[in-house]
């Protein structure tokens, strides 16, 4: 079976349990640029070498996704503009639906950019699987908050994963870091 982006947004907004509005509103934030740096900062404090690599990735993954965005598909038009003259989708009170800039997904490139460096830095099975589910919800709530179609947020995610295996296999190489698992 082959499902259009539009239908697979709208099935992915329909899935709504108790508290999943406020869930999605909320976890989307763990993609934002803010977060990010955030992280970073607090990561530095602990271990410098990991706060380096994950702010490295996000900066090198937002760099890639944000030139993607703003010229080669600068017209990418987001859900809301096919869902516009429709009651077939359901919006949350308090967030913003953009329009415009939609591929690839912003917050989905940073959180799996996060996510996987984090994962080749813990090279413990349990965090892996916990920074891969993170990554993965944080995604699906673009497509639930309708700021994204699924196809925005598959890029994204290998955008963000491939920026931090590059990234570190090209400092390792360079001799720049050494990670102690």
């Amino acid at each position: 079976m082959v499902y259009s982006q539009a239908t697979l947004s709208m099935y992915i907004n329909h899935f709504q349990l108790p508290g999943s509005d406020f869930f999605a509103s909320n976890v989307t934030y763990l993609g934002d640029g803010i977060f990010a740096v955030i992280l970073s900062v607090l990561l530095l404090l602990f271990n410098r070498k990991v706060g380096v690599l994950v702010i490295l990735s996000y900066l090198m993954s937002a760099g890639i996704t944000q030139t993607l965005k703003h010229t080669i598909f600068a017209d990418a038009g987001r859900p809301i503009q096919f869902f516009q003259q429709t009651n077939l989708v359901h919006f949350i009170d308090g967030v913003t639906v953009h329009a415009y800039n939609s591929f690839p997904s912003g917050h989905t490139t940073s959180v799996f950019a996060l996510c996987s460096m984090l994962s080749i830095c813990y090279q413990k099975p349990s965090f892996q699987v916990l920074f891969f589910l993170v990554a993965i919800i944080t995604g699906l709530t673009r497509v639930y908050l309708l700021q994204h179609y699924l196809i925005d947020v598959i890029a994204g995610s290998f955008i963000g994963v491939l920026s931090s295996i590059l990234l570190y296999y090209w400092l390792k190489d360079k001799n720049l870091f050494t990670i102690k698992n």
